[in-house]
């Protein structure tokens, strides 16, 4: 009982002092200048700049950063970037020959391919699985599965 009538004033100005702010008047904000929503051409102008930069950026056997797996995140994110841009795999374009070359990597070095999977992080195990969803080959369930396994098995 003789802490109660301390505990309560103190709660009382540690309430008051911490909702002031919220019981104050809202100052009057000017709102920002409108500017035009872009042009359904100048999105597509952005990506594909976006995507030249990208191959730019890919090594000759088909990675992106580093070489071998310490680039495997690197590789998956911009393959996802590449194929939520439109290209795709089978395509019959340069740049999709070009994905196709870095899915033909994440293939040879990324996870779930087999029973033992070397846990490349939680990053790269994501995005294979992502790349992998947007890739829609039935043929990748299975690995689809094994990496979800490594990703439950690991957190």
């Amino acid at each position: 009982m003789r802490g109660r009538p301390f505990f309560l004033p103190l709660a009382w100005a540690l309430l008051s002092a911490s909702s002031a702010p919220l019981l104050a008047p809202r100052a009057t904000v000017a709102a920002a200048p409108s500017t035009p929503a872009p042009t359904r051409a100048a999105v597509d102008a952005a990506i594909e700049r976006g995507v030249v930069w990208v191959l730019s950026e890919q090594r000759p056997d088909g990675g992106f950063g580093a070489a071998g797996e310490d680039g495997l995140g690197t590789t998956l994110l911009a393959a996802l970037a590449l194929q939520h841009a439109g290209l795709r795999e089978d395509g019959s374009t340069v740049e999709d020959r070009r994905l196709a070359r870095a899915l033909a990597l994440v293939d040879r070095f990324g996870p779930g391919r087999g029973s033992r999977d070397r846990d490349p992080g939680t990053y790269s195990s994501s995005l294979l699985a992502m790349v992998l969803r947007a890739r829609g080959r039935p043929a990748d369930r299975l690995r689809m599965e094994r990496v979800r396994d490594l990703l439950l098995r690991t957190q």
